[in-house]
């Protein structure tokens, strides 16, 4: 490395590194004011502030020694595997280690683990879906939704009907408990390929294959274990389909493309009502297509994502109404008391925490406006989420279709001092610590 290369990577770096350190120093700053909110008894239910959870050192330190193993096989060999195989293995590479990360992170405490999270009563999809019984009973949860809603579960109440009837199917097929926990797992876990699909349609394979090396191996695996794992790859996959769409040469292709990236956004519509924000990387896919003139995928993208709704719709599930039942519920709650002014911001560093400080040096290096660009639309999302007042704590599990966007800026990070390999360590002893200490409840 010359001299010339050398000063500007150390201004680089020292720009990266002084990002990390300021979301560490932020981090310590929302904990302990987090702790000064509950001791004057403010309503905030964080018991590890600025995470939702608590602290609680993992019972059988031996569990952890699996997930240590995995992490020094990712560490040690994954960064030179992203440069040697070919692409279509490197995404099947990206699916295998995210999962087996989160999967033995999530088992060392215990192999209930992977089901408890989702079969909570009180709270979670899960148990309601096993109470509907046949398609008889569906089609009348489907109908009286709405009506219904406050003697729903905690985040029934603050969602649309599909999760529960997707965890209905989950269930007929007998998947069980073990089953259905590995699942989500394993399909939260698709997510990084989806959003590195799309970040090689816009930005290029070099820069994909450097974001290979960090996308889905961020801490935000140690809540993959939650449902809206399946909303990341729903929203992951819609982005790619719409990647697809705005830079195919082939217009039918592009036109099916945006068909399925349009039915994807109204399969999350159904899901969440705070889709919009999540869906910031994709209206950025979106738009930056049609400035380029790409728009022929426009009209299969619109009728793809009024199908499901309007199917719904025929069944006696109206959004709109569903959407103002689930504001009066959400206001009605917990979120009516938090203060806003402290959730403003320990929001933005939790989610800098679950994309990892890879991603976070990165932030402060981008340049290309190709990587800029659904990076800044994950940006975007949080921003527009944390202002809204709709995101008041357990941001580390409903912006995690945000994470895996974020994670892509960390291809900006230079070869220099600071190899590839140290920055991904460093991402993977940050999860791995945080599972050891943290518990959350999903």
């Amino acid at each position: 490395m010359n001299q010339g290369a050398s000063s500007t990577w150390d201004q680089r770096g020292r720009r990266a590194l002084f990002a990390v350190g300021s979301v560490a120093v932020l981090a310590a700053v929302m904990g302990l004011w987090g702790t000064y909110l509950n001791a004057r008894g403010a309503e905030m239910l964080l018991k590890a502030p600025p995470f939702f959870g608590r602290w609680k050192v993992v019972e059988r330190p031996l569990a952890l020694v699996p997930a240590a193993f995995v992490g020094i096989i990712i560490g040690r060999w994954w960064p030179s595997l992203t440069r040697r195989l070919r692409w279509r293995w490197v995404l099947v590479g990206s699916w295998a280690a995210s999962f087996a990360w989160s999967f033995t992170l999530t088992v060392s405490r215990g192999w209930d683990q992977l089901w408890l999270p989702l079969d909570k009563p009180r709270f979670e999809y899960l148990p309601l879906a096993r109470e509907l019984g046949g398609v008889d009973e569906v089609r009348t949860f489907v109908r009286t939704f709405v009506e219904r809603l406050p003697e729903y579960p905690d985040h029934v109440r603050g969602h649309g009907p599909l999760p529960v009837i997707g965890f209905w199917l989950l269930d007929q097929v007998g998947l069980g408990n073990p089953g259905i926990g590995i699942f989500v797992i394993a399909v939260g876990a698709t997510a990084g390929v989806g959003a590195l699909i799309a970040f090689d349609r816009i930005a290029g394979r070099d820069l994909a294959r450097r974001a290979a090396v960090f996308v889905g191996l961020g801490p935000a695996v140690i809540w993959f274990s939650s449902g809206d794992a399946i909303f990341m790859a729903l929203v992951a996959w819609s982005t790619a389909a719409v990647a697809v769409a705005v830079t195919s040469a082939s217009v039918s292709r592009g036109r099916v493309a945006g068909t399925l990236g349009g039915f994807g956004c109204g399969l999350l519509l159904l899901c969440t009502y705070g889709a919009p924000p999540l869906l910031a990387p994709l209206a950025a896919v979106a738009l930056w297509g049609w400035w380029r003139g790409k728009r022929s995928w426009v009209l299969g993208a619109a009728i793809g994502g009024a199908a499901p709704l309007l199917a719904f719709q025929w069944g006696g599930f109206s959004w709109w109404d569903g959407f103002a039942a689930t504001r009066l519920e959400y206001w009605k709650g917990i979120a009516s008391r938090r203060p806003y002014r402290y959730f403003l911001i320990s929001n933005l560093v939790v989610v800098a925490i679950a994309a990892g400080p890879a991603s976070v040096a990165g932030l402060t290096l981008l340049r290309r406006r190709a990587v800029w660009l659904l990076v800044a639309g994950a940006v975007a999302g949080a921003l527009m989420a944390s202002i809204s007042g709709y995101s008041k704590a357990e941001v580390e599990r409903i912006w995690l279709p945000l994470t895996p966007f974020l994670a892509i800026a960390a291809a900006a990070l230079p070869d220099g001092p600071i190899p590839t390999r140290v920055w991904l360590a460093g991402q993977l002893l940050l999860t791995w610590i945080l599972q050891a200490t943290l518990f959350a409840p999903w």
